[in-house]
């Protein structure tokens, strides 16, 4: 017996609501330890909290997918793993990109080539 139409676009429909919710979260994660990172003047452990909380539930569900021998799980978590990485990483960019650490990396090679030939380090 086949599911009704509207019942698998709903259920479609949720589970893409959920994936931009995680998504969200996880940039939203990014952001937050990248901009406590920026501002010295913020708590320290809110970057870890902040990639904690979209980083470890993709890494527990993988081990509960070992445990349990399901490659389908471990598959799904390891994406979602690799996804909220990839979604950390990039907001984090756009942050430090925003706040001009483009040009301090810019500023550091200088420095380092000045240093290499045997120049005055300052």
């Amino acid at each position: 017996m086949a599911k009704p139409v509207f019942t698998t676009s709903l259920l479609e429909q949720q589970k893409t609501v959920e994936k931009l919710v995680e998504e969200s979260r996880t940039n939203a994660a990014g952001i937050a330890a990248a901009f406590s990172w920026v501002k010295q003047n913020m708590s320290a452990t809110l970057p870890g909290i902040a990639v904690a909380v979209s980083l470890i539930p993709p890494l527990a569900t993988i081990g509960i997918g070992l445990s349990f021998f399901s490659r389908d799980l471990i598959t799904d978590s390891v994406t979602l793993f690799l996804l909220n990485t990839l979604g950390v990483v990039l907001s984090s960019i756009i942050v430090f990109s925003l706040f001009g650490y483009s040009k301090v990396q810019g500023i550091q090679d200088e420095k380092i080539k000045r240093e290499a030939r045997g120049g005055d380090p300052s």
